[in-house]
């Protein structure tokens, strides 16, 4: 090699380069191939027939029950509890909610079914009902003057009088 290309500054910026690449190169094969030891693992453990056989089969779902159960029918309710999987835990806290008698603020009778009541329950806002409507978890079964008989969900009727003007 010629002298005056060694002392070339550009030269021996490049030979560094080279020198340092060949030292990563290297540094990374030798990574590569070294082998960490691997821990050993627990045994496996498989079902035999018998646990497979002794979980409970869900139960056959009935489509003609669930077309039969009209999906958008007004006296359509959610159900008491929530779904759950087969298995699930019951993690809801049990909360007891005391249901308000209706507050019967007043009526208004007519014929022809066109009666309505103003009623209330608890601190909520007042709401006119006509037979057939519910008001929290009662029904309204009928309208009279000064009166209005409710239905509870298992069927036990109960007849509110309407304030008195002084009450």
């Amino acid at each position: 090699m010629d002298r005056d290309v060694l002392a070339w500054q550009p030269f021996r910026l490049a030979l560094g380069a080279l020198a340092v690449a060949a030292v990563l190169a290297g540094w990374t094969l030798v990574r590569a191939v070294r082998l960490e030891p691997v821990p050993d693992a627990p045994p496996p453990t498989f079902a035999s027939a018998g646990d497979l056989a002794s979980h409970a089969q869900s139960p056959h779902a009935s489509v003609s029950d669930a077309v039969a159960r009209d999906l958008f029918s007004p006296d359509r309710t959610a159900p008491a509890e929530r779904y759950r999987v087969p298995g699930e835990a019951d993690d809801t806290p049990k909360v007891v909610v005391e249901s308000f008698v209706p507050v019967v603020l007043g009526t208004g009778v007519s014929g022809g079914g066109r009666s309505f009541a103003t009623c209330q329950i608890g601190d909520g806002a007042p709401m006119i009902v006509r037979a057939g409507d519910t008001i929290g978890d009662y029904k309204v079964k009928s309208i009279g003057r000064g009166r209005v008989v409710f239905t509870t969900a298992n069927g036990k009727q109960l007849e509110v009088p309407a304030l008195s003007p002084g009450s």
